[in-house]
């Protein structure tokens, strides 16, 4: 594994939660959070060291964004289906019962995600990696334009803070568009 100065954050912040263990109330509870959370933060050291180059970034990107596209389809097909069939088997499928959503006649998704948090955070990452492929020419601009719109579209479910991600995405991409980076 090689160093990176993006591990520092990464380190600081296992090391932020390893000590919350010891004031835990349940620290066997938390040292279970810990491992999980050691896990995902692992798994960008990791893609640290795979991804290379451009090359190797264009490789990981574009099969994401097929991905996106292919999840966002969902998302707006049972859109789509349900004032016709609320109860159907594609509302049964990519639906989700109420959670922190207030009570109302409204689809609540999560489409090919068990938890629809989940959802919000695969939707902010590839509002990112989508404005990277179109900076980079990777995919035409109509096509990432398409892509944003199916995005916001399936975001647009779900009431969450985590979507201020993608405003956030948005706002860098703006800035370093305008810096000329």
């Amino acid at each position: 594994l090689r160093r990176s100065p993006g591990f520092l954050p990464i380190l600081t912040s296992l090391a932020a939660l390893g000590a919350s263990i010891a004031v835990s109330p349940e620290p066997g509870d938390s040292a279970i959070k810990l491992a999980t959370v050691g896990y995902l933060l692992a798994l960008a050291v990791l893609a640290d060291n795979l991804v290379d180059d451009d090359g190797d970034l264009k490789r990981v990107v574009l099969p994401w964004l097929a991905a996106t596209a292919a999840v966002c389809g969902v998302a707006i097909a049972a859109l789509v289906s349900f004032p016709f069939a609320p109860e159907g088997a594609l509302m049964r499928y990519a639906g989700v019962g109420f959670g922190t959503l207030p009570p109302g006649h409204y689809p609540r998704l999560a489409a090919t995600f068990l938890n629809p948090n989940m959802l919000c955070n695969y939707l902010v990452v590839s509002f990112a990696m989508a404005a990277l492929a179109a900076a980079r020419g990777w995919v035409s601009s109509r096509l990432c334009i398409l892509l944003v719109v199916m995005i916001a579209v399936a975001a647009a479910t779900r009431v969450w803070p985590g979507l201020g991600g993608i405003a956030l995405a948005a706002g860098i991409f703006a800035w370093i568009a305008r810096a000329g980076r």
